[in-house]
């Protein structure tokens, strides 16, 4: 699994790195008229709740749903239930090596939250996850102001477990796919905003196991989601 691993590694860089070099090379009288090849793009997103829902019914599967007496404040707190973030960002830089199409290095964060749940008063559990993602991405723009894209991706799958001190931390490392697509609202000499929707398809993850008072948490969590947002994309000379 790691050779594999590191195949696709060797893959991406010679796809991203040493490919565009090439064109460019071969490409360097015609640069010289139109050398606004590169570009460096920066986004910020919202994740769809996918991944939170995932975790909340895992817990309510393994018990961990009991309503339990909030001691500071008065009142009950059921369970599970979870701080929500859905937050993303991505950033990255791509070759037009074709007036259309383009190759790219795309690196991200989601941030999708932590779940607490409870199985009596003094026996919880407490998880906070995210997904760090590494794509190489080939993009074809099929009009002046539509894009599409797609490529393979590594994704590191986090899961931390809060509830203990010190905290208990696992990342998965699985091979996916990224679906892209980009719809350009401006454009401003070399600054250009776009509306981003991509779609990450991780599959499922093993969280896990924790050993608990009460028991283990042991799950497989689909870490599958969609994100939507908005970035500025630079052309650089």
């Amino acid at each position: 699994m790691r050779s594999r691993l590191m195949s696709i590694t060797l893959s991406i860089v010679t796809l991203v790195v040493i490919l565009p070099q090439c064109t460019f090379s071969q490409t360097k009288d015609s640069n010289t008229k139109n050398s606004k090849r590169w570009l460096m793009s920066i986004y910020a997103a919202k994740t769809s709740n996918h991944v939170v829902k995932e975790f909340e019914n895992a817990m309510i599967v393994q018990g961990y749903n009991v309503t339990t007496h909030n001691f500071l404040f008065g009142g009950t707190i059921e369970h599970p239930w979870t701080d929500s973030y859905n937050l993303a960002w991505m950033a990255g830089i791509h070759y037009m090596f074709k007036p259309r199409f383009s190759l790219g290095l795309v690196v991200g964060n989601s941030m999708f939250g932590e779940t607490f749940g409870a199985r009596s008063e003094f026996q919880n559990i407490f998880i906070k996850y995210s997904s760090i993602t590494v794509s190489p991405l080939f993009s074809a723009n099929i009009a002046d102001r539509i894009r599409f894209g797609i490529g393979p991706s590594l994704f590191f799958a986090k899961a931390t477990k809060t509830s203990d001190l010190p905290e208990s931390s696992k990342t998965n490392l699985k091979l996916g796919v990224v679906l892209d697509a980009g719809l350009t609202l401006f454009e401003i000499s070399h600054v250009f905003g776009e509306f981003k929707l991509q779609y990450r398809r991780i599959g499922k993850v093993k969280v896990g196991p924790y050993q608990e008072d009460s028991g283990t948490f042991l799950s497989e969590i689909n870490y599958d989601h969609w994100l939507i947002g908005f970035g500025l994309a630079i052309k650089l000379e």
